[in-house]
């Protein structure tokens, strides 16, 4: 086994929120001399232990699978590649997302074990997320050493009180359709109008659907790169567009769920749902995408029908947030009240008061 000196675990439920930490974490720690190492599933494992070996990280980042297999071990090897004797911290990131989620939930749970067992009196345990206030207290106990402390953000940036997980500068909108099929052209008018977005992410339901809209798109002259983690989807153009969305080289993405969590592009200030999320805490993290550190977001929910038509305002009872109509016209987003517009919705100074959707 390498005795690697490793002094933190964090742990991401995704290759790109991964990836995005450990070039957070490099650009911190320059002229430290503490190194981080990445270690997510998809790259070669023996690629994860020569690092370990040769560059004796302070910091380890990785995805679930991958750190289980360096910590607790990989079947039929008898030592675990990870030795965790200087350990003094382990952050998950996303917490919810590690501990319920099916896919998630084992490893993480098995590299809880190793860890609880071997450094539980000394080691300190942050579990990070901003929807996971639901999470009973007892359940968290058994992550956690008794007499632990909440923290939270405060009310100038995220509001994570029960009532409210999304950024206080963002703008809510539904754009209720009378067809599904006019839901693409939606998307144009959106992206057509004055302030132009800096950025868009578009969230669909599956990888199936990503490439589909992209193709549609592109056929309206509109040019969208594709984000997901299903079949057909290449691992380094994952990365790169991943990456390309955090330094704004990219105007559009279509993407899953899976950039809903972590993805930090400070110049996105569109998220557009084409398709709705599946519950209020979903939506909190792809609206989350924009809006962040206090600057001015929008997020356009596209619905059709009757059982969709309430589905954002459930979400915005949940989260505490406004949710506006709005119709995309004559170049502007605007808001509406009883089919009167009332107010140009402006990414450059977006206001969220009373006053601004009151009918005149």
């Amino acid at each position: 086994a390498t005795d690697s000196g490793v002094k933190v675990l964090v742990v991401a439920p995704g290759r790109e929120l991964a990836s995005q930490i450990v070039a957070v974490a490099r650009e911190l720690l320059q002229d430290t001399g503490l190194g981080v190492s990445l270690a997510i599933g998809g790259t070669p494992f023996g690629r994860n232990v020569d690092q370990l070996r040769k560059k004796k990280p302070a910091i380890v980042v990785g995805t679930p699978g991958r750190i289980a297999e360096l910590v607790v071990g990989r079947p039929g090897e008898k030592n675990a590649r990870l030795k965790i004797s200087s350990l003094t911290a382990i952050v998950l990131d996303e917490f919810d997302a590690l501990l319920l989620s099916q896919t998630h939930a084992d490893p993480t749970n098995g590299i809880l074990e190793v860890v609880k067992k071997k450094r539980r009196k000394t080691m300190q345990s942050v579990l990070c997320s901003a929807t996971a206030l639901d999470i009973p207290t007892s359940r968290l106990n058994n992550y956690l050493r008794p007499g632990f402390s909440h923290a939270a953000t405060g009310e100038s940036d995220l509001s994570v009180s029960l009532k409210g997980r999304a950024s206080l500068s963002t703008v809510h909108g539904a754009l209720h359709l009378a067809k599904k099929n006019l839901a693409l052209d939606a998307v144009r008018r959106i992206l057509h109008t004055e302030p132009y977005p800096q950025q868009v992410l578009v969230f669909v339901d599956n990888a199936r659907r990503v490439g589909i809209v992209v193709d549609k798109l592109a056929d309206m002259g509109i040019i969208a790169a594709p984000l997901h983690g299903g079949a057909g989807s290449e691992k380094g153009t994952r990365a790169e567009v991943s990456k390309a969305l955090r330094e704004g080289r990219v105007g559009i993405v279509v993407a899953t769920e899976m950039a809903a969590r972590g993805i930090d592009a400070p110049l996105l200030t569109h998220v557009i749902n084409l398709d709705l999320p599946t519950d209020s805490s979903h939506y909190a993290h792809r609206a989350g995408r924009c809006g962040r550190g206090g600057r001015p977001g929008v997020v356009v929910n596209i619905t059709c029908g009757g059982q969709e038509r309430n589905v954002p305002k459930r979400f915005a009872a949940d989260l505490g947030i406004k949710m506006h109509a709005v119709e995309a016209q004559g170049g502007k987003l605007k808001v509406v009240v009883e089919k009167v517009v009332v107010e140009e919705i402006n990414t450059n100074s977006i206001t969220t008061s009373d006053d601004a959707v009151q009918e005149r």
